[in-house]
Protein backbone atom coordinates (compact mmCIF):
# COMPACT_ATOMS: atom_id res chain seq x y z
CA UNK A 1 0.00 0.00 0.00
CA UNK A 2 1.43 3.33 -1.09
CA UNK A 3 1.22 6.39 1.04
CA UNK A 4 1.47 9.97 -0.36
CA UNK A 5 4.40 12.05 0.75
CA UNK A 6 3.43 14.17 3.69
CA UNK A 7 4.41 17.80 3.16
CA UNK A 8 5.05 19.73 6.31
CA UNK A 9 3.52 23.23 6.75
CA UNK A 10 4.96 26.31 8.38
CA UNK A 11 5.42 26.10 12.07
CA UNK A 12 4.23 28.99 14.20
CA UNK A 13 7.81 30.08 14.78
CA UNK A 14 8.56 30.10 11.05
CA UNK A 15 5.42 32.11 10.36
CA UNK A 16 6.38 34.65 12.99
CA UNK A 17 9.87 34.94 11.49
CA UNK A 18 8.41 35.59 8.03
CA UNK A 19 6.04 38.22 9.43
CA UNK A 20 8.94 39.86 11.26
CA UNK A 21 11.01 40.00 8.07
CA UNK A 22 8.09 41.56 6.18
CA UNK A 23 7.60 44.14 8.95
CA UNK A 24 11.31 45.03 8.86
CA UNK A 25 11.22 45.43 5.07
CA UNK A 26 8.17 47.68 5.32
CA UNK A 27 9.86 49.75 8.03
CA UNK A 28 12.92 50.13 5.82
CA UNK A 29 11.03 50.90 2.62
CA UNK A 30 8.31 53.19 3.99
CA UNK A 31 10.58 56.20 4.67
CA UNK A 32 12.03 55.88 1.18
CA UNK A 33 8.55 55.74 -0.31
CA UNK A 34 7.45 58.76 1.71
CA UNK A 35 10.59 60.65 0.71
CA UNK A 36 9.98 59.86 -2.96
CA UNK A 37 6.38 61.04 -2.58
CA UNK A 38 7.41 64.32 -0.94
CA UNK A 39 10.04 64.89 -3.61
CA UNK A 40 7.48 64.31 -6.36
CA UNK A 41 5.09 66.74 -4.66
CA UNK A 42 7.78 69.42 -4.41
CA UNK A 43 8.58 68.95 -8.09
CA UNK A 44 4.91 69.27 -9.05
CA UNK A 45 4.62 72.37 -6.85
CA UNK A 46 7.69 73.87 -8.55
CA UNK A 47 6.14 73.11 -11.93
CA UNK A 48 2.99 74.98 -10.86
CA UNK A 49 5.08 78.05 -10.07
CA UNK A 50 6.90 77.69 -13.36
CA UNK A 51 3.55 77.75 -15.18
CA UNK A 52 2.45 80.85 -13.25
CA UNK A 53 5.68 82.75 -13.85
CA UNK A 54 5.61 81.79 -17.54
CA UNK A 55 2.03 83.07 -17.73
CA UNK A 56 3.10 86.41 -16.21
CA UNK A 57 5.97 86.70 -18.68
CA UNK A 58 3.66 85.88 -21.59
CA UNK A 59 1.21 88.50 -20.34
CA UNK A 60 4.06 91.02 -20.14
CA UNK A 61 5.17 90.18 -23.68
CA UNK A 62 1.69 91.07 -24.89
CA UNK A 63 1.52 94.28 -22.80
CA UNK A 64 4.72 96.23 -23.46
CA UNK A 65 6.66 94.36 -20.80
CA UNK A 66 4.31 95.42 -17.97
CA UNK A 67 3.35 93.14 -15.11
CA UNK A 68 -0.33 92.31 -14.65
CA UNK A 69 -1.87 94.32 -11.82
CA UNK A 70 -1.85 92.69 -8.42
CA UNK A 71 -5.40 93.98 -8.30
CA UNK A 72 -7.18 95.54 -11.27
CA UNK A 73 -10.03 97.91 -10.51
CA UNK A 74 -12.65 99.24 -12.90
CA UNK A 75 -16.31 100.22 -12.66
CA UNK A 76 -17.28 96.90 -14.28
CA UNK A 77 -14.57 94.33 -13.60
CA UNK A 78 -12.59 93.45 -10.52
CA UNK A 79 -9.69 91.07 -11.02
CA UNK A 80 -6.81 89.66 -9.06
CA UNK A 81 -3.50 88.97 -10.77
CA UNK A 82 -4.31 85.27 -10.69
CA UNK A 83 -7.58 85.92 -12.51
CA UNK A 84 -5.91 88.16 -15.11
CA UNK A 85 -3.39 85.49 -16.13
CA UNK A 86 -5.95 82.69 -16.60
CA UNK A 87 -5.83 82.95 -20.43
CA UNK A 88 -2.08 82.36 -20.25
CA UNK A 89 -2.61 79.18 -18.22
CA UNK A 90 -4.83 77.58 -20.87
CA UNK A 91 -7.86 78.70 -18.85
CA UNK A 92 -9.24 81.12 -21.42
CA UNK A 93 -12.75 79.63 -21.29
CA UNK A 94 -12.97 80.09 -17.52
CA UNK A 95 -11.76 83.67 -17.86
CA UNK A 96 -14.26 84.49 -20.61
CA UNK A 97 -17.17 82.92 -18.76
CA UNK A 98 -16.50 85.02 -15.67
CA UNK A 99 -16.24 88.18 -17.78
CA UNK A 100 -19.40 87.36 -19.74
CA UNK A 101 -21.30 86.78 -16.54
CA UNK A 102 -20.01 90.07 -15.20
CA UNK A 103 -21.47 92.01 -18.12
CA UNK A 104 -24.99 91.05 -17.11
CA UNK A 105 -24.74 90.69 -13.34
CA UNK A 106 -21.95 92.99 -12.18
CA UNK A 107 -19.90 90.12 -10.78
CA UNK A 108 -16.53 89.04 -12.18
CA UNK A 109 -15.84 87.08 -9.04
CA UNK A 110 -15.99 83.33 -8.94
CA UNK A 111 -16.99 83.37 -5.29
CA UNK A 112 -19.69 85.95 -6.00
CA UNK A 113 -21.50 84.34 -8.93
CA UNK A 114 -24.94 82.94 -8.42
CA UNK A 115 -26.26 80.83 -11.28
CA UNK A 116 -29.93 79.94 -11.59
CA UNK A 117 -31.88 78.02 -14.19
CA UNK A 118 -32.61 80.44 -16.99
CA UNK A 119 -29.19 82.06 -16.73
CA UNK A 120 -27.62 82.13 -20.23
CA UNK A 121 -24.65 80.17 -18.92
CA UNK A 122 -26.53 77.68 -16.75
CA UNK A 123 -26.22 74.87 -19.29
CA UNK A 124 -22.46 75.40 -19.47
CA UNK A 125 -22.05 74.94 -15.73
CA UNK A 126 -24.72 72.46 -14.76
CA UNK A 127 -23.33 69.44 -12.96
CA UNK A 128 -25.47 66.33 -12.79
CA UNK A 129 -27.17 65.94 -9.44
CA UNK A 130 -26.78 69.51 -8.19
CA UNK A 131 -29.69 71.82 -7.64
CA UNK A 132 -30.22 75.15 -9.38
CA UNK A 133 -28.58 77.98 -7.52
CA UNK A 134 -25.97 75.77 -5.91
CA UNK A 135 -23.29 78.12 -7.20
CA UNK A 136 -20.62 77.16 -4.67
CA UNK A 137 -20.75 73.59 -5.91
CA UNK A 138 -20.89 74.66 -9.52
CA UNK A 139 -17.81 76.80 -9.20
CA UNK A 140 -16.06 74.36 -6.92
CA UNK A 141 -16.24 71.83 -9.71
CA UNK A 142 -15.67 74.12 -12.67
CA UNK A 143 -13.17 76.67 -11.42
CA UNK A 144 -10.34 74.48 -10.19
CA UNK A 145 -7.06 75.60 -11.73
CA UNK A 146 -4.48 72.82 -11.30
CA UNK A 147 -1.55 75.25 -11.45
CA UNK A 148 -2.85 76.95 -8.28
CA UNK A 149 -2.95 73.79 -6.15
CA UNK A 150 0.16 72.43 -4.40
CA UNK A 151 -0.20 68.63 -3.96
CA UNK A 152 1.31 68.87 -0.46
CA UNK A 153 -1.39 71.31 0.59
CA UNK A 154 -4.22 69.01 1.62
CA UNK A 155 -6.60 71.86 2.39
CA UNK A 156 -6.53 72.89 -1.27
CA UNK A 157 -5.62 69.69 -3.10
CA UNK A 158 -8.54 67.79 -1.55
CA UNK A 159 -10.94 70.69 -1.10
CA UNK A 160 -14.00 71.28 -3.23
CA UNK A 161 -13.62 75.02 -3.68
CA UNK A 162 -11.84 75.89 -6.90
CA UNK A 163 -11.03 79.44 -5.85
CA UNK A 164 -8.62 78.25 -3.16
CA UNK A 165 -4.90 78.49 -3.88
CA UNK A 166 -1.54 77.51 -2.39
CA UNK A 167 0.34 80.50 -3.81
CA UNK A 168 0.66 84.25 -3.47
CA UNK A 169 2.25 87.20 -5.28
CA UNK A 170 4.91 89.51 -3.86
CA UNK A 171 3.16 92.75 -2.92
CA UNK A 172 6.42 94.72 -2.79
CA UNK A 173 7.08 93.92 -6.45
CA UNK A 174 3.64 93.64 -8.02
CA UNK A 175 1.34 95.99 -6.18
CA UNK A 176 1.38 99.37 -4.52
CA UNK A 177 -1.21 100.82 -2.21
CA UNK A 178 -2.18 104.47 -2.60
CA UNK A 179 -2.23 104.84 1.18
CA UNK A 180 1.50 104.13 1.16
CA UNK A 181 1.98 106.87 -1.43
CA UNK A 182 0.37 109.82 0.29
CA UNK A 183 -3.14 109.42 -1.13
CA UNK A 184 -5.85 111.68 0.31
CA UNK A 185 -7.67 110.38 3.35
CA UNK A 186 -10.75 109.61 1.29
CA UNK A 187 -8.71 107.38 -1.02
CA UNK A 188 -7.85 104.45 1.18
CA UNK A 189 -8.51 100.90 0.11
CA UNK A 190 -10.97 100.38 -2.69
CA UNK A 191 -11.67 97.05 -4.28
CA UNK A 192 -15.18 97.27 -5.70
CA UNK A 193 -16.41 99.33 -8.68
CA UNK A 194 -13.34 101.56 -8.44
CA UNK A 195 -11.69 103.69 -11.14
CA UNK A 196 -8.61 102.18 -12.85
CA UNK A 197 -6.26 104.57 -11.04
CA UNK A 198 -7.12 102.75 -7.83
CA UNK A 199 -5.62 99.50 -9.11
CA UNK A 200 -2.60 97.99 -7.39
CA UNK A 201 0.09 97.96 -10.04
CA UNK A 202 3.86 97.54 -10.03
CA UNK A 203 6.08 100.58 -10.47
CA UNK A 204 8.28 98.49 -12.75
CA UNK A 205 8.24 96.40 -15.88
CA UNK A 206 9.94 93.03 -16.08
CA UNK A 207 12.97 94.71 -17.67
CA UNK A 208 13.25 97.57 -15.17
CA UNK A 209 13.21 95.87 -11.76
CA UNK A 210 16.06 97.79 -10.03
CA UNK A 211 17.64 94.84 -8.25
CA UNK A 212 17.26 92.57 -11.26
CA UNK A 213 14.93 89.71 -12.04
CA UNK A 214 17.32 87.07 -10.72
CA UNK A 215 17.48 88.78 -7.31
CA UNK A 216 13.78 89.50 -6.74
CA UNK A 217 11.14 86.95 -5.82
CA UNK A 218 7.83 87.26 -7.65
CA UNK A 219 5.69 84.30 -6.52
CA UNK A 220 5.83 81.95 -3.56
CA UNK A 221 3.81 79.45 -1.62
CA UNK A 222 1.30 81.12 0.65
CA UNK A 223 -1.80 80.50 2.73
CA UNK A 224 -2.68 82.06 6.05
CA UNK A 225 -4.82 79.06 6.96
CA UNK A 226 -5.13 75.40 6.06
CA UNK A 227 -7.76 76.37 3.50
CA UNK A 228 -5.17 78.37 1.57
CA UNK A 229 -5.49 81.71 -0.17
CA UNK A 230 -8.27 82.91 -2.46
CA UNK A 231 -6.79 83.55 -5.91
CA UNK A 232 -9.99 85.25 -7.03
CA UNK A 233 -10.02 88.10 -4.51
CA UNK A 234 -10.85 90.93 -6.91
CA UNK A 235 -8.22 93.50 -6.15
CA UNK A 236 -6.54 92.09 -3.08
CA UNK A 237 -6.44 95.77 -2.15
CA UNK A 238 -7.96 94.95 1.17
CA UNK A 239 -6.43 93.20 4.18
CA UNK A 240 -8.52 90.04 4.15
CA UNK A 241 -6.97 86.88 5.51
CA UNK A 242 -7.12 84.89 2.31
CA UNK A 243 -5.90 87.47 -0.22
CA UNK A 244 -3.27 85.72 -2.37
CA UNK A 245 -0.27 87.93 -1.65
CA UNK A 246 2.67 88.05 0.74
CA UNK A 247 5.19 90.65 2.01
CA UNK A 248 2.47 93.19 2.81
CA UNK A 249 2.28 94.94 6.17
CA UNK A 250 -1.02 96.76 6.49
CA UNK A 251 -0.22 100.45 7.16
CA UNK A 252 -1.30 101.60 10.59
CA UNK A 253 -1.90 105.14 9.30
CA UNK A 254 -4.77 104.06 7.08
CA UNK A 255 -7.64 106.62 6.98
CA UNK A 256 -9.87 104.10 8.75
CA UNK A 257 -7.30 103.90 11.51
CA UNK A 258 -9.35 102.24 14.21
CA UNK A 259 -10.12 99.30 11.94
CA UNK A 260 -6.65 98.87 10.53
CA UNK A 261 -4.41 99.12 13.58
CA UNK A 262 -5.43 95.54 14.32
CA UNK A 263 -4.53 94.35 10.81
CA UNK A 264 -1.22 96.16 11.06
CA UNK A 265 -0.35 94.25 14.22
CA UNK A 266 -1.48 90.92 12.78
CA UNK A 267 0.58 91.41 9.60
CA UNK A 268 3.74 92.72 11.28
CA UNK A 269 5.66 89.51 10.44
CA UNK A 270 4.74 89.63 6.76
CA UNK A 271 8.32 90.41 5.72
CA UNK A 272 9.81 87.54 7.72
CA UNK A 273 11.24 84.46 5.99
CA UNK A 274 8.82 81.67 5.06
CA UNK A 275 7.63 79.21 7.66
CA UNK A 276 5.34 76.21 7.96
CA UNK A 277 3.00 78.02 10.34
CA UNK A 278 2.15 81.04 8.26
CA UNK A 279 0.83 84.37 9.38
CA UNK A 280 -1.08 87.13 7.62
CA UNK A 281 0.70 87.94 4.33
CA UNK A 282 3.79 85.93 5.28
CA UNK A 283 5.13 83.34 2.82
CA UNK A 284 4.25 79.84 3.97
CA UNK A 285 5.15 76.39 2.71
CA UNK A 286 3.34 73.07 2.90
CA UNK A 287 6.53 71.06 2.49
CA UNK A 288 8.78 69.73 5.24
CA UNK A 289 11.74 72.10 5.35
CA UNK A 290 11.83 74.14 2.13
CA UNK A 291 9.61 76.49 0.16
CA UNK A 292 9.30 76.84 -3.60
CA UNK A 293 9.30 80.29 -5.15
CA UNK A 294 9.61 81.89 -8.58
CA UNK A 295 12.00 84.75 -9.22
CA UNK A 296 11.10 87.62 -11.52
CA UNK A 297 13.30 86.23 -14.29
CA UNK A 298 11.02 83.19 -14.41
CA UNK A 299 13.34 80.72 -12.69
CA UNK A 300 11.97 78.58 -9.87
CA UNK A 301 14.08 78.10 -6.76
CA UNK A 302 13.91 76.23 -3.48
CA UNK A 303 14.33 78.33 -0.34
CA UNK A 304 15.33 76.88 3.01
CA UNK A 305 13.16 77.77 5.98
CA UNK A 306 16.44 78.65 7.70
CA UNK A 307 17.27 81.32 5.11
CA UNK A 308 18.96 84.36 6.62
CA UNK A 309 16.51 87.18 7.34
CA UNK A 310 18.63 89.78 5.58
CA UNK A 311 18.86 87.67 2.43
CA UNK A 312 15.11 87.07 2.41
CA UNK A 313 14.53 90.79 2.85
CA UNK A 314 16.66 91.52 -0.20
CA UNK A 315 14.77 88.92 -2.21
CA UNK A 316 11.34 90.39 -1.52
CA UNK A 317 12.35 94.04 -1.95
CA UNK A 318 12.79 94.86 -5.66
CA UNK A 319 14.59 98.15 -5.12
CA UNK A 320 16.64 98.10 -1.92
CA UNK A 321 19.93 98.29 -3.83
CA UNK A 322 21.59 95.72 -1.57
CA UNK A 323 24.14 93.24 -2.88
CA UNK A 324 22.76 89.71 -2.98
CA UNK A 325 24.77 87.03 -1.23
CA UNK A 326 24.63 83.32 -2.13
CA UNK A 327 21.68 81.52 -0.58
Amino acid sequence: MRHGKITGGFTLVELLVVMLIIAILIALLLPAIQLARRTAQRMECANNLNQQSTAIHNYASAHRGEFPELGRCSPKHNHSLFHIILPYLEQHDLYELTIQHNESTGYALIWGMHLEKGDPMWDQFVVLGYEAGDFWTQWGEKSRVPAYHCPSHDGVARGGQGHRSSYGANYLLLGHNRVHEGAPANEGWCYWACPPRRSWKSHYSIATVPDGGSHTIMLAEYGDSAAGANWNRPAMCYPVLDAAMFAHIVPEDHPQKSAYEYWHDVSKNALAPPSRWGGLFRARTWHEDVMNGALTDGSVRTFSLDIDKSIWSRLIHPDDGQTMEPY
